[in-house]
């Protein structure tokens, strides 16, 4: 077994993974920015395992005022917001909102255009230093 860097020679083999996965989701564009680690696992020469890290943006929301003002202040920031990330780089920023909060603030969230994570899909977090 060899753990190695990515490179664009293995594109296809991981094309092939992919598709030969049968999971619903699309093929990632590697060659993004965004990826700023691909690590490889060959066995025999061959690539069979790729793990790849890509930048994306964890929203934070501190706010005050009434409901219907807080509101209308997160709607006049967020354009702002997502055009400041996308100036950046970033193409995709989540949010964790406790269920607690979830149950009324997700019907705003829609609202302001953004989306659940996909249904039967879990999210996991590691942190990278012990």
């Amino acid at each position: 077994m060899l753990v190695r860097p990515y490179t664009e020679a293995d594109l296809d083999a991981f094309k092939r993974i992919h598709a030969d996965s049968r999971i619903d989701y699309k093929f990632p564009n590697l060659s993004s920015p965004l990826f700023i680690v691909r690590t490889v696992v060959e066995r025999d020469g061959v690539p069979t395992t790729l793990l790849t890290g890509k930048l994306d943006c964890e929203t934070y929301l501190l706010t005050s005022g009434t409901a219907a003002e807080r509101l209308e202040d997160i709607a006049a920031a967020q354009e702002r917001f997502l055009a400041d990330l996308w100036e950046k780089g970033i193409d995709n920023c989540y949010c964790g909102v406790p269920a607690s909060v979830n149950r009324h603030f997700g019907k705003h969230m829609e609202r302001l255009g953004w989306e659940r994570g996909r249904d039967g899909w879990c999210n996991w977090f590691i942190n990278t230093v012990k």
